[in-house]
């Protein structure tokens, strides 16, 4: 909502529900499995809002009509009969937009009732500690997107000393930079704020720290996603 609200706001992070239709195109072209679910608890909104365009996503490419669904209730303690069914089902990866916390506990228990699953997340999984989940990231320095993705690291080293990585904000701080200047230079005018503003949306195909950016009409990104998996 932030920038849907201003048009003098743009962003270098991806948005919610781009992160969940990465979450999707992952699931279906890198896992190539259409046996995905979702799951997640039912008091969560914000999982909700991920689950729903990760389905619409899912449907538009499959042409299915549905896709698994197991909303979980908030105090649920006993998941056999959930796990049961999704394994009754066929389903092989499991897309669960919850917190690292609540993620933990659900890996967990599939495991200690023998049932194996490929768990999709989210950032906020970063630093999960489980083994071989994926979840998505704003950057990844170990993956290289686009050319000025390695000078950025190559300056970073640098500045900073060989073998040095920059977090994921330093990234967006340097795209959001470029994005800013990009757009001024595409206005012509520094001094109009306005101008600015309309060349950034109109942003397409340039190459940052974090991948290919084109903003779209309320200054949010469709950046290259990357998925990360925990160790």
């Amino acid at each position: 909502l932030l920038t849907q609200t201003n048009s003098f706001y743009a962003r270098a992070c991806y948005i919610d529900t781009f992160e969940a239709k990465g979450a999707a195109e992952f699931v279906l072209h890198k896992l190539n499995t259409t046996a995905g679910a979702i799951m997640y608890y039912e008091d969560n909104d914000l999982a909700k809002v991920k689950a729903d365009e990760f389905s619409q996503y899912y449907m538009e490419v499959t042409g299915a009509d549905h896709i698994t669904t197991a909303e979980l209730p908030a105090d649920i303690e006993d998941l056999s009969e959930i796990f049961f069914a999704l394994h009754s089902y066929g389903i092989e990866a499991i897309y669960l937009p919850e917190k690292a916390e609540s993620a933990r506990r659900l890996f967990a228990a599939a495991e200690e009732l023998g049932y194996e699953f490929s768990w999709i997340g989210t950032s906020e999984w970063k630093g999960i500690d489980a083994e071989g989940v994926y979840y998505t990231v704003d950057f990844d320095p170990d993956k290289i997107l686009t050319a000025r993705t390695q000078r950025f690291l190559h300056e970073y080293a640098q500045v900073h000393g060989p073998g040095s990585s920059p977090s994921e904000n330093v990234a967006l701080g340097f795209d959001a930079y470029l994005i800013a200047i990009n757009g001024i230079s595409r206005a012509g005018d520094p001094s109009d704020g306005a101008l600015i503003a309309s060349s950034i949306t109109s942003i397409k195909d340039l190459a940052g720290a974090t991948g290919t950016i084109t903003m779209d009409s309320n200054g949010d990104p469709a950046v290259s996603r990357v998925m990360s998996r925990s160790q």
